[in-house]
């Protein structure tokens, strides 16, 4: 959330044209504690919205996105999600 708050900022101000704002999550090392493995999925998995549901399971990933003002994307014909 800083990130996109800061490519926002940078955006607004005209400071860039285009800003690229990620976060990555790794796991750097096992569960270890037992109040953390108390919470994990037996199975590994999570199960979202499921009623079989038991807990949540450690993932690594990272999540990406390229900001642009509207009327610039508009204007370079951009693809606008």
């Amino acid at each position: 959330m800083v990130a996109v708050g800061l490519a926002v900022s940078s955006l607004r101000r005209h400071k860039t044209e285009m800003a690229i704002a990620c976060g990555v999550n790794l796991i750097l090392r096992p569960v270890e504690h037992e109040t953390m493995a108390a919470f994990c999925a037996k199975d590994g998995r999570s199960k979202t919205f499921d009623a079989g549901a038991n807990g949540f399971g450690r993932a690594e990933g990272v999540g990406v996105l390229v900001l642009k003002r509207l009327n610039d994307a508009i204007r370079d014909g951009d693809n606008i999600r």
